[in-house]
């Protein structure tokens, strides 16, 4: 069995960068999206969580009320019954595909969530991960905590919070809708040991993108500081990890993941 395309295998020490979605996405997605950040803690209900609900939760700057676990972003509206998203890989990605599953989260910090199951290729076998996500007062769509289920090999980790959830600054998957433009720009701060380091960087290149026979869409750049010098090299098989997410408007969500150029390669939903 061929292994899966390089720019789709990161090494450990930098997966916890990502959200698939989210962004996990993050996305990534982890994304990607993806895609997210890294047992014993029952699966939903997130490690140490009060199992009483609440009518609003400040965490940092931002309130999350009662029904942040439905998301209503106008790039990506939610909520524990979309169908799952399958992503089939084309061109240098043909051949396998990443899933993103939704159901209810429970609480993260006492915050309701929606978590996603997020499934991508990784060497000859799939990795498998959990995204707890939730969208602010604002609009902002955020990634509260992560949990790896299997790292391709079998090995599996306990939920990590992030962003506000771990008292850290924010981590968006998206930014409320009134700031994105073209060349609006975000980071993730994700490294443990400098929580002022940018580990990952955002950026939207366009608001009418065309892709995979899709116009109009978001096109957000994603950069990954893979070497960690503090600078986000953008060119595709440069030092850093680039990957480009498509959005669609009108609530649609991820429409396409670019992860490889020369050959072109990457992961659109079917």
């Amino acid at each position: 069995m061929k292994a899966h395309p390089e720019v789709v295998t990161v090494s450990r020490s930098r997966e916890a960068r990502y959200v698939v979605l989210a962004a996990t996405l993050s996305m990534t997605f982890a994304l990607v999206v993806a895609i997210a950040g890294c047992g014993g803690a029952k699966l939903g209900a997130g490690a140490g969580n009060s199992p009483t609900d609440v009518a609003q939760v400040t965490l940092g700057r931002y309130n999350f009320g009662p029904t942040s676990n439905i998301l209503n972003h106008p790039y990506w509206s939610a909520d524990a019954t979309t169908p799952t998203w399958i992503f089939p890989g084309w061109g240098a990605c043909a051949g396998w595909q990443i899933t993103a599953a939704f159901s209810d989260g429970g609480l993260v910090s006492r915050v309701k969530t929606l978590r996603l199951l997020i499934a991508t290729p990784v060497g000859t076998g799939q990795r498998k991960e959990y995204s707890w996500i939730a969208q602010d007062t604002r609009g902002n769509i955020h990634s509260l905590q992560y949990q790896e289920l299997d790292d391709g090999s079998g090995h599996s980790s306990p939920p990590q919070k992030q962003g506000v959830a771990a008292g850290l600054r924010p981590r968006f998957v998206l930014p409320k809708a009134s700031v994105l433009a073209r060349g609006y720009t975000w980071y993730d701060y994700s490294d443990p040991g400098n929580p002022d380091g940018r580990t990952t960087r955002h950026r939207i290149l366009s608001m009418d993108a065309s892709v995979r026979g899709r116009s109009g869409l978001m096109r957000e750049e994603q950069i990954a500081d893979g070497n960690g010098d503090g600078v986000f090299d953008p060119r595709w098989r440069g030092l850093d990890c680039r990957r480009d997410f498509y959005w669609g408007p009108d609530g649609y969500g991820l429409y396409n993941m670019t992860v490889q150029m020369n050959p072109a390669g990457g992961f659109a939903r079917g």
